[in-house]
């Protein structure tokens, strides 16, 4: 009897949790953050959700978007597929680009270790694919004192995410 009534606080904080990330649906297909100095066009039919997941020593800011169709994952069942644009806080530590590929919070050490140049509204970024549940890819670039991360997570590149992804780089806008 104890075991049922464990799994089932389980399921139960399971279900709150994936209630409480995926609850925020925001209309029309624009984002903008005086904060972070940020706005983007993302497609109708998605859902938006944003939450601070630092801690007291740094800010790391995440911004999640996700079909509405997928936004419930059976109990038990894998994550979605999503596009996500991860704000870290880099004023502290001023690393690079190339530095920052050597922490935790990016996933290149998960791909096959290569990169290349790109850029985001004019500003240089760094691109590189990984590989984990999904497959992923992500560009990141330095931006008021912060490393901004968007990465995308899909099966294949023709994934209606991966094209969001494309789509999402093409319109950000940065506020100098």
């Amino acid at each position: 009897m104890k075991k049922v009534f464990i799994g089932l606080g389980i399921v139960l904080l399971a279900a709150g949790a994936a209630y409480f990330i995926f609850e925020v649906e925001v209309s029309g297909a624009h984002y903008e953050s005086a904060a972070y100095g940020i706005s983007f066009r993302y497609p109708e039919g998605y859902l938006l959700s944003e939450a601070e997941r630092g801690n007291a020593e740094r800010f790391h800011y995440a911004i999640v978007m996700v079909r509405a169709d997928e936004a419930n994952p059976p109990i038990g069942g894998e994550g979605p597929r999503a596009v996500t644009i991860d704000v870290y806080q880099n004023n502290l530590d001023n690393l690079s680009l190339a530095d920052w590929l050597d922490t935790g919070q990016s996933n290149f050490k998960l791909g096959d270790g290569t990169k290349s140049a790109a850029t985001v509204d004019g500003v240089d970024a760094i691109r590189y694919r990984w590989s984990g549940l999904y497959e992923g890819e992500t560009t990141a670039f330095l931006h008021r004192g912060s490393i901004i991360a968007i990465s995308a997570t899909f099966f294949e590149n023709t994934d209606e995410q991966y094209w969001v992804y494309e789509d999402l780089l093409k319109s950000i806008e940065l506020e100098r």
